[in-house]
């Protein structure tokens, strides 16, 4: 690994993390795009100033933006970049947000990055190399032991109508055996903290590539797991976790 890579990201996510602290109590008009997706001036700021940093260095590379889509310069390294995943708590003044970087090497994510600006915590991960917080390696998660009326989970409905009403009837079928489920908004977040082992598990209807390149390979890299449906569904779990959950539902 290129460790330019991991510098320059670092410094791209920490600098649009600034912009969103900085800006957070605010008052924040916001433009509709598509069902039930918001985005505000501070999101393209903070795209612009994560994406100026990132061409500095690797004017070639392309980039995969939430907000301006995919730039094809026919690289074969491509950046990842959700510049505020979390826009509806963003836009209330909810603490809970985070922007995420990461990057791929043709279809293989090689470098994540989540960064939480409200709490001053940045995680990045390597394959193979283990998970680190502020730059200190974390211990890899320990298999649960939980019972399933000890699972502690989040969950997403999403946007989409009809995929919405599908995660409903999903935690309407595993909310009466675990110990509890919440909705947090911001995937990226949720990932982050099944890979600390504050959550076991996470489950949305789909994802899209800037809100989970980086956390799958953040909570991989935990020692955590993410399996995805032949419909985009995303579940994310810590170790041990999924046989438990399976094995209640049946």
């Amino acid at each position: 690994m290129d460790k330019r890579f991991l510098l320059l990201a670092k410094r791209a996510a920490l600098m649009g993390g600034d912009i969103l602290r900085k800006n957070f109590a605010r008052h924040h008009s916001y433009q509709t795009k598509g069902v039930d997706d918001l985005v505000t001036a501070i999101d393209i700021e903070a795209e612009n100033t994560i994406v100026g940093i990132l061409e500095t260095l690797f004017p070639n590379h392309n980039i995969h933006a939430e907000e301006r889509g995919l730039v094809d310069k026919k690289s074969e390294y491509t950046w990842i970049i959700d510049p505020l995943d979390g826009t509806k708590n963003y836009i209330r003044h909810v603490p809970v947000f985070a922007n995420t970087v990461a990057l791929q090497h043709g279809e293989k994510t090689i470098l994540g990055i989540i960064c939480l600006p409200m709490t001053g915590e940045l995680l990045h991960a390597f394959p193979g190399e283990g998970l680190y917080l502020n730059d200190k390696k974390l211990n890899p998660l320990v298999p649960t032991t939980k019972t399933v009326d000890q699972l502690y989970m989040v969950f997403s409905t999403g946007p989409n109508p009809d995929k919405k009403q599908k995660m409903l009837d999903l935690y309407n079928k595993i909310r009466p055996k675990v110990y509890d489920f919440r909705k947090l908004g911001s995937a990226a977040f949720n990932l982050s903290h099944v890979a600390r082992g504050f959550f076991d598990g996470f489950i949305a209807p789909d994802l899209p590539p800037w809100d989970l390149k980086a956390g799958e390979l953040i909570l991989t890299e935990a020692g955590g797991q993410v399996k995805r449906t032949k419909e985009g569904a995303v579940f994310a779990f810590a170790p041990g976790v999924e046989p438990v959950l399976t094995q209640a539902l049946r």
